[in-house]
């Protein structure tokens, strides 16, 4: 009995590929940039009519600088990036010692004999 013959296929390894328009340009980061410019020219009757088009050569430029690959997150943007970030430090990633309120001394307060005497009690050495 013969093998049948199988046909090789070439099968493309990413198919999640973004629409590129050219020079680091995709459809995103058009889409991205026109976004973000909407949402900012809304505010546009806030600014002193010289200042109109500064603030939008800035907003487009700061649009086009988010959508661009971070350099210390790679596979992400920098607007994501910058987003992890505050996520992350509302996590509680750091949070303040307590202390009672005895700890807390302003040295802008206290006179020259109120810091020696609380030297003399702690031992510490005074600023």
């Amino acid at each position: 009995m013969e093998e049948p013959a199988y046909e090789t296929y070439q099968i493309a390894m990413e198919i999640k590929s973004e629409t590129y328009f050219g020079k680091g340009i995709f459809l995103f980061d058009l889409a991205f940039i026109g976004t973000y410019w909407f949402f900012f020219s809304n505010f546009e009757f806030l600014l002193h009519e010289a200042l109109v088009l500064p603030y939008t050569v800035l907003n487009v430029l700061v649009a086009f600088l988010l959508t661009r690959k971070s350099i210390k997150n790679p596979g992400k943007r920098l607007y994501q990036s910058l987003l992890y970030a505050v996520l992350a430090s509302r996590d509680g990633a750091y949070h303040a010692r307590e202390r009672s309120y005895d700890e807390i001394i302003y040295l802008e307060e206290e006179s020259p004999q109120e810091r020696a005497e609380r030297t003399a009690e702690t031992g510490e050495g005074g600023i």
